[in-house]
């Protein structure tokens, strides 16, 4: 999972305390209503009013094709096709939610 969000982290941050990119930080991601985890980035109406919350399976649905999966959203992202890579990269932004202050981790 870490080598693949290596292509995510040119856009996000995993810790919260480090400065906004092109997109938002992803600190205490994982079980959050989409558009609530960081407070310094301006989201796309799309996302605000999507009723979201970020899991392994909303993860599965929006990585693919952002733009497709929610039309509007700014993230310009071509998407993840593989599902043994996007599970991975739920897994990992799991295990790092947990240790920035999120849900606790049902990944070992």
């Amino acid at each position: 999972g870490k080598q693949i969000f290596a292509l995510c982290s040119a856009c996000h941050a995993l810790q919260a305390d480090e400065p906004v990119r092109e997109g938002p930080s992803l600190a205490g991601i994982f079980g959050k209503p989409a558009a609530m985890s960081d407070r310094a980035f301006k989201y796309s109406p799309a996302l605000v009013n999507s009723q979201w919350t970020w899991d392994a399976a909303t993860l599965d649905r929006f990585l693919p094709n952002p733009r497709r999966a929610l039309r509007g959203t700014t993230m310009t992202f071509i998407g993840l096709k593989d599902a043994n890579e996007r599970a991975a990269v739920a897994c990992y932004l799991q295990r790092q939610t947990a240790t920035n202050g999120g849900t606790k981790s049902l990944a070992k």
